[in-house]
Parts: structure tokens; sequence; C-alpha cells
């Protein structure tokens, strides 16, 4: 025998092999900085999903321009069916791996055999049911894809209890990296297959490449080898929870991917192309929100298990911060998602950009309903967990049946009413046993799905009355802005949510993979502040406040006339007007209340807001300033339109008398 095991480290005849692998199978419990620690992992980890979003995006774009919508569904109607495998081959223990207190190499490699086995066997049943499955569609051509997408099943099995234990030594940044490489060579080799000709097998080859060198990664990075199988009962107990979990995410992905399954078998391929595409842009969304977050939640929380006060802290705080972001992320694809499938896909796509606004509008819900597990693998109630699927199953199932009368259009607005109505009660089920009630989630989420819902309101109104004969490119930006600001001021302003905005900027201003450069980046940052404090307390004071908004408004009409075109619409040039105040009362807001400004400049911004609220004047004279800005443009580039002689006009006579008013009432302050 060329080497043996003694405890976790591998000794060859030569000496040790200094493949230590002590740090996957330490004791799952708490440390100083974990909170640091998985607040940073979560960073990294979102950012690496987002850079594979825009590879997945970028390569759909590329592919969509290549293939044809039947070739998606084809595709799409094959990935409907067998989607649920990976599920069935971790069936759970990657949770379970990740989450328990204590766990031995021999338990790990039991589970590891029993995915493995798993994986084989559902190999061979689908490349059995091949031509079922063709006979089922009535497409010929899905007994060859379904052959070759079976491959799949034994990588994932290869690499499941790998990326359980990287997860377990929190080693997200290493996770990031093989995802991210994993899927850009994926990503490559369908656009030259496409290229050559390949059609649909390009995006058959996709998974397989990527699920491959995924494998090879993990193999790579993750030195652990598996042993012989042993049943003991700790793995009777992690076999235990993870049937729980399987029992919960097969019955949840039955429900999600049944929708695509009726598409395509009662309305054909090529709508179903349009549904799976919208439905991609979609997900992809929404995994680069929830799914990184399960994974450090899952990990961080299960440590806290012991100290119910803190877990319930730290999952408040990581559900509004990833609420406060995906919300209004979603909001602002709900109003964009038509001219956005247009601008990425072409028209040929335009279908699916009705779908995208509704499937968006459902993210608002969905988001928070997906953090679910985030409490049930943290309370180790995966049988909970379970209930709780077949319920939603059930719910999902009646809102198919119901929509799919009034074609895909219908299935997704059934499908987004039933995920409004399951999403707060899906958080409350999960978290009675940690004693988290409905007023917690509320607490957490509710502002910022109020918000989120008005942005969407009023975005689509002010989309089909300001700027409908705008070009898609046009409307896509303003739309997102108008969105964005609404948002900020509904649950800024007025619900007063600022603290996953302090959460955010610490989390930005301490961030370093590596500590001394961490603390010369946090001085950087500190230096930068204090600059930044200066010049903003400046500009809002004499004589700066004068030259900024008077160069403000010389440089907004130029902008304005980017984004409108050829138009000269009064009403389009009074709501890009509106935008920019609303922008410059929000963003100066947000800022203040989220990041560490002294206590001079903080006291110095609160006495000007309460002279702001008691005279109204004081607000209206910095109008002037802007006007004077406007002014030069009567006499440049072919003179002021008439949107922009209104606005003009407006801010000169409007300003010009706050400005008389406020010049009074500042002398009579000043001589009191």
């Amino acid at each position: 025998m060329s080497g043996q095991l003694v405890g976790t480290t591998m000794i060859h005849e030569n000496g040790p092999s200094k493949r230590n692998v002590d740090k996957y199978f330490e004791e799952n419990r708490p440390y100083t900085g974990l909170g640091r620690i998985s607040l940073y992992g979560a960073v990294v980890f979102v950012a690496a999903r987002g850079v594979n979003i825009f590879v997945q995006v970028a390569s759909t774009i590329v592919l969509a321009r290549l293939l044809s919508p039947h070739d998606f569904g084809l595709v799409a109607m094959v990935l409907a069916l067998v989607g649920f495998a990976p599920v069935l081959i971790d069936l759970g223990t990657s949770d379970a791996s990740a989450q328990k207190t204590r766990i031995t190499e021999g338990e790990v490699s039991a589970l590891f055999w029993l995915n493995v086995a798993i994986g084989i066997a559902l190999t061979v049943l689908l490349g059995a049911s091949s031509k079922l499955i063709a006979l089922f569609f009535g497409e010929q051509e899905l007994s060859g894809i379904t052959l070759i997408l079976s491959l799949t099943f034994i990588m994932t099995a290869l690499s499941t209890q790998h990326y359980a234990l990287m997860r377990r030594a929190m080693q997200f940044q290493h996770i990031a990296i093989i995802d991210i490489l994993s899927n850009v060579v994926g990503s490559v080799t369908a656009i030259v297959m496409a290229l050559a000709g390949w059609g649909y097998w390009a995006l058959v080859a996709k998974p397989i490449v990527t699920s491959a060198l995924a494998a090879v990664g993990v193999w790579a990075t993750c030195p652990w080898l598996p042993g012989r199988p042993r049943v003991t009962p700790g793995i009777k107990e992690l076999v235990g929870f993870g049937m729980g979990v399987t029992g919960f995410t097969m019955t949840d992905y039955f429900a999600r991917s049944a929708d695509r399954v009726a598409v395509g078998y009662f309305f054909g391929p090529g709508p179903l192309g349009f549904f799976q595409n919208a439905f991609l842009l979609y997900g992809n969304v929404l995994n680069i929100l929830t799914e990184p977050l399960h994974n450090i939640a899952t990990a961080s929380l299960s440590k806290l298990r012991g100290d119910l006060d803190e877990l319930k802290r730290s999952w408040a705080a990581a559900l509004s911060l990833m609420s406060f972001i995906s919300v209004a992320t979603f909001a602002v694809l709900a109003v964009t998602g038509q001219d956005f499938v247009l601008l990425l896909l072409g028209e040929k796509w335009a279908p699916a950009g009705p779908l995208l606004s509704i499937f968006a509008v459902r993210g608002i819900a969905h988001c928070v309903e997906r953090t679910l597990g985030w409490l049930h693998v943290a309370a180790g109630r995966s049988d909970r967990w379970t209930r709780w699927g077949l319920f939603s199953a059930v719910c999902q199932l009646v809102a198919l049946v119901v929509g799919l009368p009034f074609g895909a259009t219908g299935v997704a607005i059934a499908y987004t009413i039933v995920m409004f109505g399951l999403s707060i009660p899906a958080i409350v089920y999960a978290g009675r046993p940690l004693g988290i009630g409905a007023k917690d989630v509320l607490q957490a989420v509710g502002p910022q799905t109020a918000a989120g819902l008005v942005a969407v309101a009023l975005g689509f109104v002010v989309q089909e009355v300001v700027f409908v004969d705008f070009s898609p490119l046009a409307r896509v930006f303003l739309s997102a802005q108008i969105c964005s600001v609404i948002y900020l001021v509904v649950v800024v302003g007025i619900f007063k949510v600022t603290g996953p905005l302090r959460l955010a900027f610490s989390l930005l201003s301490g961030f370093s993979p590596i500590r001394a450069p961490g603390e010369l980046l946090t001085r950087r940052v500190s230096k930068f502040m204090k600059f930044a404090e200066r010049i903003l307390v400046a500009l809002d004071g004499w004589p700066w406040s004068i030259v900024s908004r008077a160069a403000l408004g010389f440089i907004a009409l130029p902008v304005f006339r980017v984004l409108t075109g050829d138009s000269s619409s009064i009403l389009t040039t009074l709501a890009l007007f509106i935008v920019l105040l609303a922008a410059l009362r929000v963003v100066p807001m947000a800022l203040r209340h989220s990041l560490p400004f002294s206590p001079e400049a903080t006291t110095i911004w609160r006495e000007r807001r309460q002279i702001a609220k008691q005279y109204d004047s004081y607000q209206w004279q910095k109008l002037f300033w802007i006007g004077l800005g406007l002014l030069p443009h009567a006499v440049i580039d072919g003179g002021l339109r008439n949107g922009e002689l209104v606005v003009t006009f407006i801010c000169l006579i409007g300003g010009g008398a706050g400005l008389i008013f406020w010049h009074r009432i500042n002398s009579a302050r000043s001589a009191n």
C-alpha cells in the first residue's frame, strides 16, 4: 500500500502529504467574528453569483440570437422533467452535513457513496425513460437530449459532499471561483457549438460541461477523499434530516416545474420557449439573491442554535438586508421587463417580455419565501419543512389549474398571486420553533414589500403615460431611475428603514479578504469619508450651493435631450425634472441615514432640515439657481424647447419668489 490514513492527514511512504482536512470536520459552534465572516462571505458569494448571472445572461443573449424558440423549448421540456434529479441525489445531505454540530469522515464517506449510488440509478432510469419522454411530448428529438443530459446526475453526485464540506468550513470564496470558471467555460462551449451549427445540442452541452468542471474544481480544492462507507447511528440521523429537506425540495420542485411541463404539453415548444427564457432571466435574478444566502445563513445560523436571541437578531438583520435589495431589484425588473427582453434577446422574443414582468412582480414575494429554509435548517426541523412543502405544492398546483385555461400568461399570474399569499406564512411557520412570529417577519420585510409594490404601480403608470414614445433603451434607463427613487422615498423616507443601508455600507467599508490590506482599506475609507463630508456640507452652503445647483441645471438639460430624443413634450420634461428633484432629496437622505458621518456634520444637516420644514421658501429658493443653469440654453443649441421653457420658467419665477421671501425671513431671523 502506498499510504494510509492517520486521523485526517494522508501519510505516504515519503512523509506527510500536507493535505490536512481537519478544518472540514471541526465542531460546528459559534466563534468570535462569526457574524462578520458570514456577512463578508455573503458579499463574496453574492458578487460571484452576480458574475455568474452576467455570464448566464450574456450567453443567453448570444444563444437566443443564434437559436430559435423551438430549440429552447425542446431542451426546456427535458429540464423541467429531470431538473429534480440533483435534489434527489443530494437527498438533503449537504444541508445535514453543514448544520450538524459534529460530523466524522466515516459519516461523510457514507453520504458520498449514497449520493453516487442514487446518481447512477437515476442516470440508468432516465436513459431507459428517454423514449417515453419523447412520446409524451410528441417530439422525437427529446430521446437523444434526455440520454445526454442524464450524465449531469453522476457529476452532481461526485461533487455534493465536497461542496457541503466547503460550506461547513465557510470557504465561500473558493466555491465562488469554481462556480464562475465552470459557468464561463460551459457558456463558451455552448456558444461555439451554436456557431458551428449544432442547434439545440449547444444548449444540452452547457450543463454537461459546467457540472463536470465544477466536480473537478471541488475535488481539487477540497482534498478530502471518501473512504469505505459505514452505517452508524450518526448516518441514520443525517439521512433522516436529509430526507426531510428532500421532502420539501422535491414537492417544491414539482410544483414549480409543473407550469413548464403543462405549457409544453398543451401549447408546444414555441410558447414554452418564450415562457422558459422569461423564467430563466427571472430565475437567475432570484438565485443570485437567495441561493448564496441560503448556504451562508444555514451554516452560520446553525452555529447560533444555543443562543436564540442572537439567532433572531442575526436572522432579522440578514433577511431585512436581503429583502431591501431584492425587492428593489424585482420592482425595477417588473417595470422594465418588456423592454429588457427586446434589448437583450431581440424582437423575435417579444412575447417573453410581459411574462418576465409578471415573474418579476412574483419575485417581490418569492425572494422572501425562499428564505424559509434558513430557519428550518437552523432549528433542525426538516420534518416541518416537508409538511410546508406539501401544503405549498398543493396551493401552486391549484393555481396552475386555474391559470392554464388563460394560457402561459394566466399561469404566470396565478402563480404570482399564490406566492404573495404564501410568503409571510411560510416564514412564520418556519420560525415558530425558534420563537419567531408574524410580527418579527413583518418588521423585517413588510416595509420593503409595500415600497416595492408602490414602485411597480407608479413605475408602470409613468412608463405608459410619459415614456410611451421613447426608445426601449431610454425607457429602461428612465423607468429604472423612477422605480429606484420611488422605492427609496417610500422605504427610507416614509418607513424609515435604514438598517440595511448602514449594514451594507459597514460591510463595504471594512471588507477585505486579507487582514492587513483590510486595515489599510479601512483607514483610506475613513479619510475619504472625512473629505466627502466636507464637500457635502459645503455644497449645501454659501456660495457653493449656488454654483453646484447652477451647474446641475446646465448639465441636466443635455442629459434630458439624450433621453427624450426629438420629443419636446411638456409632460415628459416635467416628469424628468421631478425625478431629478426627487433624486436630489432621496439620495442625500439615504446617505445621511446610512453612512457614519461625524456628529458635527449631522448637527448641521439636522438644523437645515428643521429650517426647511418650517419655511417653504428655503426649499423654493434653491430652484432659482437651477433655473439660472438652464437659462444659457435659451441662446445655445437651438434654444429652449416647449417643455424645457416651461421648466425654466417655473424655476426662475417660483425660485425667484422663494428667494425673495427667504431673504426677508432670514433677515428677520438674523435681527432677532
